[in-house]
C-alpha cells in the first residue's frame, strides 16, 4: 500500500476545500469524555468544513482536530488528525496509508 505523510494529507485536504471534489478518509474514533473508542470510521465522501466554537473544549487543542462534512450521511464530523489511518484523493481515489511519525 502506498503511503502519505500526515501533514501532506492534511494540506491536500485543505487545498481541495473549495474545488467541489471530495476525499475518502478512514479514521479511528475517540471520545474525550468517555476515554473510549468506537473503532474505525470510514467516510467515503468528505470535505473539510469550518469548525464551530461550541465543538471545542478547554482540554483539547483545536489544532489537533479536523472538522469535516460527511457528504453521504449529510452530517458534520470531527476527528483527531493523528487518528487518520488512510486517505484517498482524486482522480483515482486509491487508498494511501497515513504516516504520522517517521523513524530513521
Amino acid at each position: 500500500m502506498e503511503t502519505i505523510r500526515g501533514i501532506e494529507a492534511i494540506q491536500t485536504m485543505r487545498n481541495m476545500r473549495y474545488s467541489g471534489v471530495h476525499f475518502t478518509m478512514h479514521h479511528l474514533t475517540w471520545s474525550e469524555t468517555r476515554q473510549k473508542t468506537n473503532g474505525l470510521r470510514v467516510v467515503s465522501k468528505a470535505r473539510l468544513r469550518p469548525a464551530l466554537p461550541q465543538e471545542f473544549s478547554d482540554n483539547i487543542n483545536p489544532d489537533e482536530l479536523l472538522p469535516y462534512y460527511d457528504i453521504e450521511n449529510e452530517k458534520d464530523g470531527m476527528c483527531h488528525k493523528v487518528l487518520i489511518r488512510k486517505v484517498a484523493f482524486p482522480p483515482d481515489y486509491k487508498l494511501k496509508q497515513v504516516i504520522w511519525h517517521e523513524y530513521n
